[in-house]
């Protein structure tokens, strides 16, 4: 059987009415009209009476007095005073449809039997107004029983119930399937409402309802979360506050140590170069009082060395004064040093240079170790070039590409056989913090042509 269709001429369109909309049977043998409209249907399973105006069924079996559930195709007779009649397999039915009258009692509606884990709770039956109902994180399924309290016909009882905060329609069952339960719900408040309805589909439409709260566990509670995020803002604080310290701490003790090198180390070594100076002014004015000049050109090597090694080594010290000292940190201070170095040296030869070294990348952030090998290769080859190649002109640029820092030192002078000088000292020592930069250096160099130095260090 397909059910109920209705056709409406305005239209022109079917309406189709199922078991699932409320017919007990979608198999219809007979079709009788009252006199209120309402349409009388005789099928497989007892006589159903549909209202087209809310759509609604009320059905009627054996347990309202019928003479069986199944009846007949065609055994159906409306009489001119309005009594049905309808035939079926063990007799027929007779009645006037006005003296069919709906039970308007509504029911109260309750819950109960409500168990954690198959274990109920003590108390009262269920119902609205109560307080809600606590479960642990670790009681997160239950399981309840409905019941509407109507006792005509009471297995044709009907419910409904829905859990909000988790459920977006009512679910509905009967009265042979009126329990429910529910598990894993997250933590959080719900609210279980439920309806019931009497034997002729009159519903109890307010219902009861409870809340119900899952306690969630400490560690997602927001007090606990709350005090985790402080507590790991307050580490992040104190972290952020010993590394703050220990750089205001390194950068006291090297401010202490450039002050002490240049006070104590540095006043002494130019104590010396000037004693030497001194000392060899000394003999060189003895030589020529007594006439010892072959006698004393030992003493005066000697103390030409002497003074030379020590402006060396004050030289050396002012560079390292300058390096440990947190002022000079920048990079942008690191590129001044060493314009200022090439303006100073190559003036002093009357050498022709050019430097080239882009504004950006004076704002560069590099650790002092990078910047202190850095400076001594280009030093390095800058005093190469003044004691060995003799140039007209020198070239000095500095580039970045892209992790790279690239320095690339060319003069026009005597040049060298490379291959012959790789093993020189200074060439070794350039080459080494070359590789100490992550980096490599390169040396090409042609005879009376001149010498391109490029270094190229990883940023780090």
């Amino acid at each position: 059987g397909g059910g109920l269709n209705r056709f409406d001429t305005a239209t022109k369109h079917f309406d189709y009415f199922t078991e699932q909309e409320g017919l007990p049977n979608n198999v219809i043998y007979g079709i009788l009209p009252d006199a209120h409209g309402n349409l009388w249907l005789s099928t497989n399973k007892g006589i159903s009476r549909f209202t087209p105006q809310s759509k609604m069924f009320r059905n009627y079996d054996l347990k309202d007095g019928l003479q069986g559930n199944e009846f007949n195709q065609g055994s159906h007779f409306a009489s001119k005073r309005g009594e049905l009649f309808f035939g079926g397999l063990n007799g027929l039915n007779a009645f006037f449809p006005d003296n069919i009258r709906d039970n308007g009692y509504v029911p109260p509606v309750y819950l109960t039997n409500f168990k954690v884990f198959d274990t109920p709770i003590p108390g009262p039956i269920v119902r609205t107004g109560i307080d809600p109902i606590q479960l642990s994180y670790a009681e997160n399924f239950f399981s309840f029983e409905l019941v509407a309290l109507n006792f005509t016909s009471p297995e044709k009882n009907q419910y409904r119930y829905m859990l909000e905060g988790l459920d977006k329609d009512w679910i509905a069952v009967n009265s042979l399937r009126r329990y429910a339960s529910y598990t894993n719900l997250d933590p959080g408040e719900y609210v279980l409402r439920i309806k019931g309805s009497n034997n002729d589909g009159v519903w109890n439409e307010q219902g009861a309802a409870i809340g119900i709260v899952i306690v969630p566990p400490y560690w997602k509670t927001l007090w606990f979360q709350a005090l985790v995020v402080f507590a790991a803002a307050g580490i992040l604080f104190l972290m952020y506050r010993y590394r703050v310290n220990k750089l205001l701490e390194i950068e006291r003790i090297r401010s202490s140590i450039a002050v002490d090198l240049h006070d104590d180390i540095g006043s002494t070594l130019t104590e010396i170069a000037l004693y030497s100076d001194v000392g060899l002014r000394e003999v060189r004015a003895r030589a020529v009082e007594k006439h010892l000049n072959g006698k004393l050109n030992k003493v005066e090597s000697l103390l030409e060395d002497i003074g030379s090694t020590s402006r060396g080594l004050i030289d050396a010290m002012n560079d390292i004064v300058w390096a440990v000292d947190p002022k000079n940190d920048s990079f942008e201070f690191l590129l001044l040093r060493m314009k200022n170095h090439a303006a100073r040296m190559f003036d002093a030869k009357g050498i022709n240079y050019e430097i080239d070294i882009p504004e950006a990348i004076s704002h560069l952030h590099l650790p002092l170790q990078f910047r202190r090998r850095f400076y001594l290769i280009f030093k390095e080859a800058i005093n190469n070039i003044l004691r060995h190649a003799h140039p007209t002109k020198v070239q000095l640029t500095i580039r970045k590409e892209g992790r790279s820092l690239v320095m690339a030192i060319v003069d026009d002078g005597r040049g060298f056989d490379v291959r012959a000088e790789s093993q020189g000292n200074g060439l070794n020592n350039m080459q080494k913090r070359a590789q100490s930069l992550n980096g490599t250096q390169t040396v090409d160099s042609e005879m009376r042509k001149g010498t391109t130095v490029k270094l190229r260090a990883t940023i780090p």
